[in-house]
């Protein structure tokens, strides 16, 4: 299993739902589950994090495109969660994972993302994904 150390940002309670806003810091591996008394407690093994790949931010051009543009299609639906505007980082690892992040896709297709080998490979699977869930929020399809 795949997690995340997360730096809480915001939190509100609109309309009685509980939002929290953060980033993930540290990604991990649970290597093996201990007793949940009194909470769930793991062994986990950080993952060490890849540099920036050569043609990242050339990448990302692209990506970040079809990234809003999806948002502006699930907020034509009424299912956008994330503003297509939201300001993203001028780092561009870290705005690789702010799109993967607001991308409009199932919990499932983000936790995906989060197991991504390497940067490239999240690259491909966040376009891949968005590009699918784009495609089912189109008239006819």
């Amino acid at each position: 299993m795949t997690g995340t150390i997360a730096d809480i940002a915001e939190i509100e309670a609109p309309e009685g739902h509980l939002v929290v806003t953060g980033h993930g810091t540290r990604r991990f591996e649970v290597t093996q589950w201990l007793d949940d008394d009194p909470y769930p407690q793991a062994e986990v093994e950080f993952r060490d994090e890849e540099s920036e790949p050569e043609g990242l931010s050339d990448r990302l051009v692209t990506l970040e495109i079809q990234v809003r543009d999806a948002l502006q299609k699930a907020h034509d639906y009424q299912l956008g969660i994330w503003p297509v505007d939201v300001p993203l980082s001028d780092d561009p690892v870290a705005k690789l994972w702010q799109l993967a992040g607001i991308s409009p896709l199932s919990t499932l297709d983000h936790y995906t993302l989060l197991q991504s080998a390497t940067l490239g490979d999240l690259v491909e699977h966040t376009t891949r994904l968005v590009d699918d869930a784009a495609s089912g929020l189109t008239p006819g399809s």
